[in-house]
């Protein structure tokens, strides 16, 4: 059985210790209950669509929320020709990986 002074050196202890990730334990977030007002009776439209577009970026696998990455188009042309480069690179490398092993 732990007295006051036995926890107090847990405490001490624990926190002059380094944190390491199988002692971390996460915590999802979890939504916070939605008021209904008469006066945010008018937002409720806004506020659905904002709804809806967070449960859009929530992904199941991973149990979190990915936001909007990657979601948009790229308007620069010198960002669009790298994107295209380096995935012209993987599948040149690879159509030449394929053609080796067929030899």
């Amino acid at each position: 059985m732990k007295d006051i002074i036995d926890e107090r050196n847990e405490r001490e202890r624990i926190s002059k210790s380094i944190i390491k990730f199988w002692n971390v334990n996460y915590m999802p977030r979890q939504p916070e209950p939605e008021v209904n007002a008469p006066e945010e009776a008018e937002t409720q439209p806004e506020q659905e669509a904002v709804v809806e577009e967070t449960e859009e970026m929530y992904n199941k696998t991973t149990g979190a929320y990915s936001g909007s990455y990657g979601k948009h188009e790229v308007k620069d042309e010198v960002t669009k020709g790298q994107i295209e480069k380096i995935l012209q690179e993987k599948s040149d490398s690879l159509r030449s990986l394929i053609d080796e092993n067929r030899n």
